[in-house]
């Protein structure tokens, strides 16, 4: 386990601006399953943990949760992605629980095994699955067990969306009052995050855009004439995406003369020190933990209404 831990350490450090650097695990149905290794907080042996079990399974989303665990004194809930994703298992079998943190909440989850971390260029990361939306994107790896082998990555803020009552923060959160007539443009990949966003957007009366990837959202920019540049008022980029991530979006606008003065907000579930200070170093302007409504709405009032 230490050994692993010093290579997520190092490797979150690197920040490749075209890599993505994935843990790659195992669940009980034998398929290979991936989440970022920069959301990761620690791997922990799943048999020297002590686990509080929930008493209360209904029908609801309740039934995701195990129990809790204790971690470094915070009480950490410990949830069932197998019965996320509908693996059907007679009996599951774990040796370790992966400790992370994504929108503000960190939380864990059991798994049969870990397999190793690969650095995935993004451009080989892909939208086109099967029967799996709970996943983001898949990509090939080649593993011990075969030569390729498809690997899934976890949409992660599609299952804490379903955990975590994001609707009713939105409900809650107050309208802008001012309105401009210039354009967002936002890059986002993940369907569940596009959804939350349009509900956000919906609050604000303001003119945007929405793209799948970076290199989307590049291309419309450079596309634009002068005329049409200049009703664009900011952009709004994720950074885990295909194609172009949005480490590469921050360095290609603040690159442009004619780009370099639109202001950059990271929206993005990862929240560690080390991101932050990456895009601030690469020029963005702000940062949201994805997908705080009053943060996102804040970001807008302070980049593109004031």
């Amino acid at each position: 386990m230490e050994g692993t831990l010093t290579k997520i350490n190092a490797m979150t450090q690197t920040h490749l601006n075209n890599v993505m650097q994935i843990m790659a695990f195992r669940l009980n149905d034998g398929v290979l399953y991936g989440i970022n290794v920069a959301k990761i907080r620690s791997i922990e042996d799943y048999t020297r943990l002590r686990l509080t079990r929930n008493q209360i399974h209904t029908a609801d989303v309740h039934r995701f949760l195990e129990g809790f665990i204790q971690y470094h004194g915070t009480i950490v809930p410990l949830l069932n992605l197998e019965c996320w994703l509908g693996i059907q298992c007679d009996q599951s079998v774990y040796t370790a629980v992966i400790v992370s943190e994504f929108n503000r909440h960190m939380i864990s989850f059991p798994v049969l095994e870990i397999a190793a971390i690969y650095n995935i260029p993004v451009e080989k990361l892909h939208t086109s699955h099967v029967n799996r939306d709970q996943v983001t994107y898949s990509t090939l790896l080649k593993t011990e067990h075969k030569q390729e082998e498809v690997c899934y990555i976890v949409d992660v803020e599609k299952f804490l969306s379903e955990i975590f009552d994001t609707t009713a923060e939105i409900a809650h959160t107050e309208k802008l009052a001012a309105k401009s007539a210039r354009k967002v443009l936002i890059a986002e990949d993940s369907k569940s995050a596009q959804s939350i966003i349009r509900q956000i957007m919906a609050m604000s009366d303001l003119d945007y855009e929405l793209y799948d990837n970076g290199r989307l959202l590049c291309d419309a920019l450079d596309a634009l004439d002068e005329e049409g540049l200049a009703h664009i008022g900011l952009v709004i980029t994720d950074i885990e995406m295909p194609v172009m991530d949005g480490f590469q979006v921050i360095s290609c606008i603040k690159k442009s003369a004619r780009l370099r003065h639109l202001p950059i907000v990271v929206n993005t579930s990862m929240s560690n020190e080390g991101i932050v200070k990456k895009t601030m170093e690469l020029g963005a302007s702000g940062f949201i933990a994805k997908t705080d409504p009053v943060a996102f709405l804040a970001q807008i009032d302070k980049h593109l209404l004031r």
